[in-house]
């Protein structure tokens, strides 16, 4: 049984969740940080970081990973991370960013 089969009730601890339902869907194994989806898609960095920020949520596939815990809650950073949906989700919006600005993209 995969991790992704469990669930937690307070009653009853771990325990195996429906694993059959036409409303599963199967969790993300992988996911990429804003800087190398930059690299996937040829577009800078803090203009996706901006997209992103403004557009896409956790349920899109856009996640924001902590790196570290032994910081000062005031340093405390994250990084942006991507589904392989949220990639498309943002490919989407970078494709439409473009459209709208004459096809200048993160120049524009």
């Amino acid at each position: 049984m995969d991790v992704g089969d469990w669930g937690k009730t307070a009653e009853q601890g771990w325990m195996p969740m429906n694993s059959g339902g036409a409303d599963t869907m199967a969790a993300p194994s992988f996911v990429y940080t804003i800087s190398c989806v930059a690299k996937m898609l040829g577009e800078p960095e803090d203009w996706l970081e901006e997209l992103a920020s403004m557009n896409l949520e956790p349920e899109d596939g856009c996640l924001g990973i902590i790196e570290d815990l032994d910081v000062p809650a005031e340093q405390l950073a994250t990084v942006t991370a991507f589904t392989d949906a949220g990639i498309e989700a943002l490919r989407e919006l970078v494709a439409e960013a473009k459209r709208q600005s004459g096809g200048m993209g993160s120049e524009g």
